[in-house]
């Protein structure tokens, strides 16, 4: 399933398969932004400023670490092919440092959010741009790599309604109100084997 053949359909189930990596980057997609600097500077105490900071230098490493590894993943020769081994790496990378950073300690320093901020960025880079190099491989007709994309997409909106869903739910079960951001790393956890 690494390589494209120009005269093959993907099956629906097959299709689903595949697009199921775009779960937890729409779920990611969601959250970092929106909801972790926010966290940081209310829960952790770290300031608005040096949260600014700290995801600005996080930000412009990960614009320079995204072309260096698709030159990597571009290199790569497996048995498996290109893409399976970076997306199957960025699992364990991508559940460690989501823990790390949606279940920070209170006295976490803002060193050590920025570190595990980059390794987050790392594991969400090497899984996207893996899963989206692959669909390109997949398939070589024009319509098959949109049917490809647009699967991929769907998903990604299920996974953002998701994530940003979750709260609600465990709160309206548990009849309390619980942070968002832990229960967001949860639904994250969770999802990134997908």
């Amino acid at each position: 399933m690494d390589t494209a053949n120009p005269h093959r359909s993907l099956t629906g189930g097959r299709l689903a398969i595949f697009a199921a990596a775009g779960l937890p980057v729409g779920a990611y997609v969601a959250t970092l932004a929106v909801y972790l600097p926010n966290y940081y500077a209310r829960q952790l105490g770290l300031g608005l400023a040096t949260v600014g900071i700290v995801f600005t230098v996080v930000r412009v490493l990960d614009i320079l670490l995204d072309p260096a590894l698709g030159v990597l993943i571009d290199a790569t020769k497996s048995p498996v092919g290109k893409y399976r081994p970076w997306l199957a790496a960025s699992l364990p990378v991508l559940v460690v440092a989501t823990w790390a950073s949606y279940f920070a300690p209170s006295n976490a320093s803002a060193v050590y959010v920025t570190f595990w901020l980059l390794v987050l960025y790392a594991g969400y880079s090497m899984c996207a741009l893996s899963h989206a190099a692959w669909g390109t491989a997949l398939v070589t007709e024009y319509h098959e790599r949109s049917r490809v994309y647009g699967w991929i997409q769907v998903v990604g909106v299920v996974g953002a309604s998701g994530v940003l869903l979750a709260p609600t739910i465990v709160n309206l079960l548990t009849h309390r109100v619980a942070e968002r951001v832990p229960i967001m790393g949860w639904f994250l956890v969770i999802s990134s084997p997908c």
